[in-house]
Formats: C-alpha cells, sequence, structure tokens
C-alpha cells in the first residue's frame, strides 16, 4: 500500500537503506525464502501496524519493459 515502509528483510534492519545496499538481501538462491518486514503508519488513533512478507525466490527473466506513467516511490531508502 502506499506509504508502507519496509525496515528489515530476513531481520536485518534497512530503514533508511538504499536500493543497492539492500540488493545483496533480496537477491539469493533460487526456492530459497525470503521475509520482509513493513511499517504502515495509520492515523494518530491507529497508530503504527507491522507485518511481514514471505515469499520464495523465483527467477526473473531481464525483458525490457516501458515504465509506468507516473513512475514509482520508494518509502524508506535515503
Amino acid at each position: 500500500q502506499r506509504g508502507d515502509v519496509l525496515y528489515a528483510i530476513n531481520s536485518t534492519k534497512v530503514h533508511g537503506w538504499s536500493v543497492e545496499q539492500m540488493k545483496p538481501l533480496i537477491l539469493g538462491p533460487e526456492n530459497s525464502e525470503i521475509t520482509m518486514s513493513f511499517q504502515r503508519v495509520g492515523n494518530q488513533v491507529q497508530g503504527k501496524c507491522s507485518f511481514n512478507v514471505t515469499m520464495i525466490r523465483t527467477p526473473v527473466d531481464s525483458v525490457p519493459v516501458a515504465p509506468h506513467p507516473r513512475g514509482f516511490e520508494i518509502y524508506g531508502a535515503g
């Protein structure tokens, strides 16, 4: 969701890291697990909510794609 902040990868705190700094933690052997921990900031009544997303790494084809017309944003990256 827009505004979610990635703050850990496999329990290593990465809040404020650049994408290049995170890359070695994200890339890994095919079929290995990766757990990304996010923080979702709610309103002042609800406060912050943390959640984990666990995925299995799969190969990604290097196929050029057209950029999204609105671009994208990376939150929490320095």
